[in-house]
């Protein structure tokens, strides 16, 4: 189903599917909504079954949005088999250097990670990616008695430096 008014600046578009595959890709009763109006976009994805060479997914959800260079992306997958559950929130933008070059930033909320009855937790004060340089502000990921922590600037500069710090991992 496919909704277009040029003259608005607006297409909305929904698809319904029993499988698509693609190669090793191959994902089950998958319901996309899609919806652009001026210059955002917002999306959402629901799948019951997601395959992707041994990877196996029985239930993934994706949501987002975009405008004005900006977007958040929400992400859940589970794997009710394997006793996997992952949701993963990330807010971002990309924006133009004064050299030409692009630099995306991600921040990532608080997200989940468990397999069976182990819970991992993650977050990131903000990720900078651009041409020459990385930057990691506070990434964590931990359980109730491990933790990783990896902070800094990777680069060609031998004046930046990246952290990894680990308890108990």
């Amino acid at each position: 189903e496919l909704d277009y008014k040029p003259s608005e600046r607006f297409v909305e578009a929904a698809l319904k599917s029993k499988y698509v595959q693609r190669g090793n890709l191959l994902a089950t009763n998958i319901d996309l909504n899609l919806r652009s109006v001026v210059d955002s976009l917002r999306l959402k994805l629901l799948s019951d079954g997601l395959y992707v060479g041994s990877l196996r997914f029985t239930s993934v959800g994706v949501s987002g949005g975009a405008a004005k260079n900006r977007f958040a992306l929400d992400a859940d997958i589970k794997d009710t088999i394997s006793h996997l559950a992952a949701n993963f929130d990330w807010r971002g933008s990309v924006r133009r250097l004064d050299d030409g070059h692009r630099r995306l930033t991600l921040k990532l909320l608080p997200s989940l990670f468990s397999l069976r009855d182990d819970r991992w937790e993650l977050s990131s004060n903000n990720l900078e990616f651009d041409s020459a340089r990385i930057v990691i502000n506070n990434f964590r990921m931990g359980n109730k008695s491990e933790e990783l922590v990896l902070d800094g600037v990777a680069s060609r500069s031998r004046n930046d430096s990246l952290r990894l710090t680990l308890r108990n991992f």
